[in-house]
């Protein structure tokens, strides 16, 4: 199948328990043979848990773009707006391009560039003139295609994952 026969839509309550399901997976995919057991087991059941994922959906500072292929969701992005890091504190109207995930089953269809793309056109209708986010270094593969797509690393972030230290790219991008 073709990227062409994938709808994209906002987010909506009802996508809960979907992007609750596929953002588990994906970052369970990415990151769970370079984490503890216990560490991520704990994190996926707090921050992709259907409750969080529907709190996320009602807050006015996150929009989420969701991709459907078939009426299944295979694809989401999340912008939140309000967040920063010490590295481009200094930039302002920016957003925060806070995950874009992509099922497996559909990767290299081109709906993660399309969700990349609509980040960025939903934060210019925001009337961001920046959007940044946060990649894990040892991901080189999401790094280079950030970097691909205009983003520059700024500096780094670290990130808790329960006992683990992560370390992050900061990636910015003038919109």
């Amino acid at each position: 199948m073709s990227e062409r026969q994938v709808s994209y839509r906002y987010g909506r309550i009802e996508d809960n328990k979907a992007i609750s399901e596929l953002g588990a997976l994906v970052f369970l995919s990415s990151f769970g043979s370079s984490l503890p057991h216990d560490d991520l087991k704990t994190y996926l059941s707090e921050a992709y848990s259907p409750m969080s994922i529907a709190t996320d959906l009602r807050d006015p500072s996150v929009t989420f773009v969701v991709a459907i292929r078939d009426e299944t969701l295979v694809g989401f992005l999340q912008l939140r707006r309000g967040t920063s890091e010490r590295c481009i504190d200094e930039r302002t109207n920016k957003i925060q391009l806070q995950r874009l995930y992509v099922s497996e089953s559909c990767q290299g269809l081109g709906i993660g560039k399309r969700l990349l793309a609509e980040a960025e056109r939903e934060a210019r209708a925001m009337g961001a003139t920046s959007i940044w986010l946060a990649s894990w270094k040892p991901n080189i593969k999401a790094e280079r295609i950030y970097e691909s797509n205009g983003y520059a690393k700024a500096g780094e972030m670290s990130f808790m994952l329960g006992d683990s230290k992560l370390v992050d790219w900061v990636m910015i991008k003038s919109l």
